[in-house]
C-alpha cells in the first residue's frame, strides 16, 4: 500500500504541475505484472491539450522509472465558455516496487 500511495502521489503531482486536475484514480496491487513487483495505477484527469506532451515526458523521463501501459484521450467538448477546452485523459501507469527485504 505504501508503494501504491507513492505512485499515486507521483502521478497526481505530475498532472497538477502541468495544470491538470485528477478526476479519479485506482491503484491495482494485484495486476498481471504484480508477481514481478509492478504496481499499476489507473488515473482519470482533465487538462489542456498543449500540456499532454509535458505530462507524458515527465512520467516517462522522470524518476522513478514509470511506464505508460495505456493512454485514452477524449478531445475537448464544444463549449461556449472561452478557454475551457480541456481534454479527458485516462492513463494506466506502472512502476516496479522494490520494497525492503
Amino acid at each position: 500500500t505504501v508503494a501504491g500511495a507513492a505512485l499515486l502521489q507521483r502521478v497526481a503531482g505530475a498532472i497538477t504541475r502541468v495544470g491538470g486536475s485528477v478526476q479519479s484514480s485506482q491503484v491495482d496491487l494485484q495486476g498481471p505484472k504484480s508477481k514481478d513487483g509492478y504496481i499499476t495505477l489507473l488515473i482519470s484527469c482533465e487538462m489542456e491539450q498543449a500540456n499532454l506532451q509535458k505530462l507524458l515526458y515527465d512520467l516517462e523521463a522522470g524518476m522513478p522509472f514509470l511506464f505508460i501501459d495505456q493512454l485514452v484521450v477524449q478531445g475537448p467538448q464544444e463549449s461556449t465558455v472561452a478557454g475551457s477546452a480541456r481534454m479527458r485523459i485516462l492513463v494506466a501507469v506502472s512502476g516496479q516496487w522494490k520494497g525492503t527485504k
